[in-house]
């Protein structure tokens, strides 16, 4: 009888060690921009991101390109385009990739934000089908190589788009000078 119990207790502080490592393991990590965020601002901005997680019936065809310092233009051929709706995360996140000059789309998706991608076709073309109505950020990284130096622009673009519009937008920028 005393084996018993014995074993009866071991399972039980088996399953509650379980218990607590899985909730522990499921329990929220640090957020990715370095800031925290508590219930009202987490509520708030599934808010902002709400008319965005349904489908549309807007279009956006665009094209991506690059104005080299000697005026050539450069494609942006085979490149990721980001499409996410304006929201104060999404402000954030494209502020720092200004001041950083790097972006990712994945510190959006980790923050559950709305984030469409694509890829160019060899024009730089891109297309962004069954949108909600609603303002968006258009993101894409330009390759570019001129005088035996090279580097990667970041276009930033802003559109508001209405729910059943078609719109064409260019997406282009200038390097200002070879570094």
């Amino acid at each position: 009888m005393r084996i018993q119990m014995s074993v009866r207790r071991f399972r039980l502080l088996l399953l509650a060690l379980t218990a607590l490592t899985t909730l522990g393991a499921c329990a929220p990590r640090g957020p990715t921009f370095g800031f925290k965020r508590d219930a009202d601002e987490t509520r708030r901005l599934a808010g902002e991101y709400a008319p965005y997680r349904q489908k549309g019936y807007a279009t956006i065809n665009g094209r991506a390109y690059l104005q080299t310092p000697t005026g050539q233009a450069m494609n942006a051929v085979y490149q990721s385009v980001d499409l996410t709706p304006v929201t104060s995360l999404s402000q954030q996140a494209i502020d720092e990739g200004i001041k950083t000059g790097e972006w990712s789309a994945s510190s959006l998706a980790k923050e559950h934000a709305v984030v469409w991608q694509t890829r160019t076709d060899d024009q730089g073309n891109f297309d962004f089908n069954a949108l909600p109505g609603g303002e968006y950020f258009i993101i894409c990284g330009v390759p570019w190589s001129e005088g035996g130096k090279s580097g990667t622009t970041i276009l930033v673009g802003r559109t508001h788009l209405a729910p059943t519009e078609q719109q064409d937008f260019v997406l282009t920028g200038v390097v200002a000078s070879a570094p």
